[in-house]
């Protein structure tokens, strides 16, 4: 990857499309029910679904990034190491649907 994982979080800030925050390297077990883990490189909590597409599009074309999507945050043990990566919080939305294509 030749682009930082903090230069794409600023560009998913900076982005027209991206309402919502940014943070880097945020602490993630305030988040979980578990209180366990490190810290996320990039965390990202969109304002709406459409500002999680400009996100996901951002990162896409930065080309392959770690992207984890955090809802709630029960269920979940987030590595102590942390997330060298995006987390996307979807606490806020209503729905979120990530379609893949291969091929």
């Amino acid at each position: 990857m030749s682009t930082s994982i903090r230069e794409i979080g600023e560009n998913i800030k900076n982005a027209p499309q991206f309402a919502g925050t940014v943070s880097f390297d945020r602490p993630l077990s305030p988040l979980t029910t578990m209180q366990t883990g490190g810290s996320a490189a990039v965390f990202v909590e969109p304002a709406s679904t459409a500002a999680a597409r400009a996100a996901l599009q951002v990162a896409l074309q930065a080309g392959v990034v770690p992207c984890t999507v955090l809802g709630g945050g029960s269920n979940v043990i987030a590595p102590d190491a942390g997330i060298d990566g995006i987390v996307l919080s979807s606490r806020g939305l209503t729905s979120l649907a990530v379609r893949t294509e291969i091929g």
